[in-house]
């Protein structure tokens, strides 16, 4: 059934859609007709993905968001682009005409990397005669994708600007301040809400697996919003400011300052949305379980050491045998990995 329904539409929806489960790996499960292939789960695990993927057919038929993505696509893209770009010149006292290339391929080296978009600067064009600009490719144009990525790729062309000699590489923990601040400057823009900022960080970042190249992005993120929460907004600002030299052997406290800039506050909710939203597929199935108060002592004994683990985790009460579920309300947005 997958074959008849558009990527962008898909993608979109994974973002802007609160009741998803963790979709990032889900399609690698599935057979060209959309049935689940592997094996190796079990029945009430086989009942969530089922459940998943019924809803997410219906909300990939749906009228409302088919118009939605395609009204979108008309003139959003460059719309959306330079009001990211406008903001992000304000913010950082420039005044950075970025040329944006829409392209099929990326220039090389890049497009042997597996990117999907890149950021070249003046020094990358002299040096690699690849015309100054943001690149991004087609076939991943995406709503909500693009301009996460694309917030991302402005930052480094303000960090290149401000830099006074030229890096032939970036450091991870630019990577974690030019996810930071996209962060901020899609917020500040208004291109996309708060809610969807998170759904995008939740799904491209936070539910990469251990050993992908975009956990240690998520490291990096994370390390950038406690340096700012402990330094103020405007030290990181200042930070960006005095170009790629001031990432290089950076200094971190790991204590969390809470006095923060409350227009901020979302940035921290970013730093616990593992916790609080990302359980495995047991501890999501357990949840459920408990919410319905269908935790007999059959169940229990089975899911000991998941309740452990939720326990820990401080997401419900388990002692002696006894459940019990803290607060309902947490559970409203839950997610799951696969």
């Amino acid at each position: 059934m997958f074959d008849t329904v558009k990527r962008d539409l898909k993608t979109t929806s994974y973002y802007t859609n609160p009741k998803f489960g963790s979709f990032v790996n889900f399609f690698s499960l599935l057979d060209d007709n959309g049935q689940i292939v592997n094996n190796n789960f079990e029945d009430w695990q086989l009942e969530i993905l089922n459940k998943d993927l019924s809803y997410l057919k219906t909300q990939l038929n749906s009228k409302e968001i088919s118009m939605k993505v395609q009204s979108f696509k008309n003139d959003g893209y460059m719309r959306n682009y330079q009001k990211l770009v406008d903001c992000a010149n304000s913010m950082f006292g420039c005044a950075l005409n970025i040329p944006l290339y829409l392209v099929d391929i990326l220039p090389e080296p890049f497009e042997t990397r597996g990117c999907d978009s890149v950021s070249v600067d003046k020094e990358d064009e002299s040096k690699l005669d690849i015309p100054y600009g943001i690149y991004f490719k087609k076939p991943f144009l995406t709503h909500c994708y693009f301009e996460f990525v694309i917030a991302h790729e402005i930052i480094h062309q303000i960090i290149s600007f401000y830099s006074n000699k030229y890096f032939p590489y970036t450091t991870l923990i630019e990577e974690g301040y030019c996810d930071l601040f996209a962060a901020i400057i899609l917020k500040e823009s208004k291109v996309v809400n708060t809610h969807t900022i998170k759904q995008l960080f939740l799904y491209n970042r936070m539910l990469k697996s251990e050993d992908s190249i975009w956990n240690y992005y998520k490291i990096a993120f994370k390390r950038a919003i406690v340096s700012t929460f402990n330094e103020g907004i405007n030290n990181s600002i200042d930070k960006i400011k005095k170009g790629r030299e001031s990432f290089i052997n950076i200094d971190f406290k790991k204590e969390i300052n809470l006095n923060h800039n409350e227009k901020f506050n979302f940035l921290f909710e970013l730093l616990e949305i593992e916790m609080e939203l990302c359980l495995d597929i047991d501890e999501y199935h357990v949840i459920n379980k408990c919410l319905l108060n269908e935790c007999n002592e059959k169940f229990i004994n089975k899911f000991k050491s998941t309740l452990e683990n939720l326990n820990a985790k401080g997401l419900l009460i388990f002692d002696q045998g006894i459940v019990q579920i803290i607060d309902h309300d947490i559970f409203s947005n839950m997610r799951y990995r696969i």
